[in-house]
């Protein structure tokens, strides 16, 4: 497992070869921007003749209250698209594109995707048809198809303060409740990946299709299949495309084992369908609120999620990373250091916050209480 040694709270990984150990160069202080280089090891980011690293201004993308919002970087166009539900507005599904300009982003007009209310965001690029692809719930009228899984497909339109993504119309495409959504374009076989949990019976589900463009704007999905059964029900769900290896890897909490990290890893085979390998278990204590993405420069993923498995949130408890070495072989599973006897504490304490949630995208901000579980 990798080592901490966090004397301000929060968790500078360590990078294990031959299973030596070697420390970071830098210290890491909570909140400051980190990357993985290329060694393996995490450090600051590097500041400028002596300066801190700057940030740019906050740019304002929705003017009331924001929340579930889910983000993707459209590499065509070098925007970046925000789904979210307008709290201010019934929980509508709604979006902004933005523009960035050095330190700085704007954004163009919200464009509705969603008139009923919406939770459990998540979104993909496909850069073959320079579409975006929004997966959530739709948490319509209790009485007719609640929480059901819906996807919608868009495309940017418009500039200047015009800009904004078109959106096709909503398809409810299962029958039963869900609670959590993720998705995942295949770059390899130019695939969607839906994932979403049966609420009422228990199991993780996926379906695999192709992103239709031109004037269509729809999805040509296969059969749903079940990554795990109802003994691994799963509750807030991450998942990442290993470019490397062409591979989806799905990360759940599951309630039937404790509320373990689990995870799995699914290959495709035949016409719109995935082989899924078994569940194997990423962390020995109770986790939610998980988050993961995907390094392709040094071929890393990072899963952050926080740890409800101690109530007193100390860095000895917390400071700390998983870091897998490979993928193994033909069973699909990480190949990883699980040895906790390898732990230094840190010193201090911190106070819990359960109203933080993680969140993974470009570049990772330290935050405390999460742990950051990074493998290859």
């Amino acid at each position: 497992m990798a080592n901490v040694n966090a004397p301000v709270g929060f968790v500078p990984l360590r990078h294990l070869t031959g299973g030596v150990i070697r420390p970071n160069e830098y210290p890491i202080a909570n909140g400051q921007t980190v990357i993985i280089k290329t060694d393996g090891t995490v450090g600051a980011v590097a500041q400028s003749s002596g300066n801190p690293a700057t940030v740019g201004t906050p740019a304002i993308f929705e003017a009331s209250a924001a929340m579930r919002m889910s983000s993707v970087y459209n590499t065509t166009s070098n925007k970046v698209v925000i789904i979210y539900g307008d709290y201010s507005d019934s929980w509508k599904g709604k979006s902004a594109v933005g523009t960035i300009t050095g330190e700085a982003v704007s954004f163009g007009s919200v464009s509705e995707f969603e008139s009923d209310p919406t939770s459990n965001t998540s979104i993909a690029y496909d850069p073959d048809t320079d579409r975006v692809i929004a997966h959530y719930i739709d948490n319509g009228d209790p009485s007719n198809n609640p929480k059901r899984p819906t996807w919608c497909v868009g495309e940017i339109t418009g500039t200047g303060s015009g800009l904004q993504i078109s959106w096709a119309a909503a398809n409810m495409y299962y029958g039963n409740e869900a609670t959590h959504t993720a998705t995942i374009y295949d770059t390899t076989n130019n695939k969607i990946i839906l994932i979403w949990n049966n609420s009422q019976s228990g199991e993780l589900r996926a379906v695999t299709g192709t992103v239709n463009g031109s004037s269509t704007n729809t999805l040509t999905l296969g059969s749903t299949q079940e990554i795990t059964n109802s003994s691994n029900s799963p509750d807030h769900i991450a998942a990442i495309w290993h470019i490397a290896n062409s591979r989806v890897v799905v990360f759940w909490e599951n309630i039937d084992d404790s509320n373990k990290g689990h995870y799995s890893v699914g290959t495709y085979t035949a016409t719109n369908s995935q082989t899924w390998s078994g569940s194997v278990a990423f962390t020995t204590g109770a986790i939610d609120a998980l988050s993961a993405t995907y390094d392709s420069d040094n071929e890393r993923i990072v899963v952050a999620y926080r740890d409800t498995s101690n109530s007193n949130i100390t860095p000895s408890k917390y400071g700390y990373a998983f870091l897998g070495r490979d993928f193994g072989g033909g069973d699909e599973n990480f190949q990883q250091d699980n040895d906790e006897s390898a732990l230094q504490p840190g010193q201090g304490t911190y106070n819990q916050s359960n109203s933080d949630y993680p969140t993974l995208s470009g570049y990772l901000w330290i935050i405390n209480p999460f742990i950051f579980f990074s493998c290859v």
